[in-house]
């Protein structure tokens, strides 16, 4: 919302729009901790527990987003560790809470955000929030969080058919367009509430959903049905939410192939990360950028899954895709204390006008921001292990079971 003083700063802005870089790049630390107290007025904004979707240049701090404020919950658990700020796992036990509140009648969690006049189920959104809860159960034990967690995943269960995919339930922004082959991120998600909870059926339908997602894929590694808008040409942000949820679900499971085809769409995609660190937002099914601007979402996911595969991999590429990524990121995250709005947030786009997210800084941007820079400063600190030899082409190296981060 344009308040008196008009935009954050006339240069900054200028630079935004541009997609030039807006801020110094610093240590990961300060960057991390920008971003999370940008996320906590973001939640306060909303009324202190759920998470609002983010902040809109033109119309102000949204409503709370049920979706991403449920996979926020294990990045602030996170964040209280690293920084060791307990009052930020008390922030993550009230998301939890409020996502109980607002859990539709048959345990599915809503489409969009709370002040949605219609309130409609959504796979994608569900799986999200199981993320939340399955962790929150881990942290705190609370029952009302299990009998949450049990009741969207016998939804999502439900709403699975038999070959793997999911077609009802969809949110009806994407429902006419059928299955989706991001929803893999929320198998990922009923993957976790199955091992939680103890219900082998949860985990087995997160192994179907795997399978279908596999035979949407091509051979050169580019996803099939995997857009909220245009499949001809997928976001790098519903690219990433694919593969990621096949390498999770790879590593949970010890499935090699899984996390295979997660390598097979991410090495294209490092391969045309520029010198700056740019990805474009978009690219079509011949693994050719088809916009000018970068979904800087998009980066930051696609930067947890190359560095999740380095230390599988060792491949030096994979991991200065992704530093070179989060400078660029870093570069355009915003340090203006005196607009607390924007003040260690990560717009949509760069340029601030490309078209995911325009004009405005979703939640999510600064939460995969913060679990990706998380990441690489945990990796900086370790020493590097020697290479594996070369595998043969198609191969991936033995599938450790623990995964390092949320």
């Amino acid at each position: 919302m344009l308040r008196e003083g008009g935009w954050p700063a006339a240069g900054q802005f200028w630079r935004w729009q541009s997609g030039q870089p807006v801020a110094v790049v610093g240590a990961h630390a300060v960057h991390i901790q920008q971003a999370a107290d940008w996320l906590c007025r973001a939640q306060d904004a909303a009324g202190g527990r759920g998470v609002s979707w983010g902040y809109d240049l033109l119309r102000g701090w949204r409503p709370a987003y049920p979706e991403t404020t449920g996979y926020l919950i294990p990045t602030f658990y996170d964040l209280s560790q690293l920084l060791d700020r307990p009052e930020l796992a008390e922030r993550a036990a009230r998301m939890a809470d409020w996502e109980c509140d607002v859990q539709l009648d048959t345990g599915a969690v809503m489409a969009g955000t709370v002040d949605t006049l219609e309130l409609r189920p959504a796979i994608f959104n569900t799986g999200q929030v199981l993320q939340g809860w399955a962790r929150a159960i881990q942290e705190t034990g609370n029952p009302r969080f299990r009998a949450a967690a049990e009741r969207a995943g016998q939804w999502m269960l439900d709403c699975q058919d038999a070959d793997g995919a999911f077609r009802r339930g969809l949110s009806p922004k994407v429902a006419p367009l059928g299955p989706r082959s991001y929803n893999v991120r929320s198998a990922w998600g009923l993957l976790q509430a199955g091992q939680v909870l103890g219900r082998h059926d949860f985990v087995e339908a997160a192994r179907r959903c795997a399978d279908w997602t596999l035979r949407q894929q091509q051979a050169n590694g580019w996803f099939a049905h995997c857009c909220l808008s245009d499949a001809r040409q997928p976001l790098t942000h519903t690219l990433a939410y694919t593969c990621r949820g096949l390498l999770e679900l790879g590593l949970a499971l010890e499935e090699p192939g899984y996390v295979a085809a997660a390598l097979k769409a991410a090495l294209p995609l490092a391969e045309r990360t520029d010198e700056h660190g740019c990805v474009a937002g978009r690219f079509d099914d011949r693994w050719r950028p088809t916009v000018r601007w970068s979904c800087l979402t998009g980066q930051c996911q696609l930067a947890i899954i190359w560095l999740k595969l380095w230390q599988l991999e060792r491949n030096d590429m994979l991991r200065g895709a992704a530093q070179r990524a989060l400078a660029y990121v870093k570069a355009r995250q915003s340090g203006l204390a005196s607009y607390p709005e924007v003040c260690g947030a990560i717009a949509g786009s760069s340029p601030l006008t490309g078209d995911y997210a325009r004009l405005r800084f979703p939640n999510w941007a600064a939460k995969f921001f913060v679990d990706a820079l998380c990441l690489l400063q945990q990796l900086e600190a370790t020493p590097r292990p020697q290479a594996h030899p070369a595998e043969l082409p198609g191969q991936v190296p033995a599938v450790p079971t623990k995964v390092m981060l949320s």
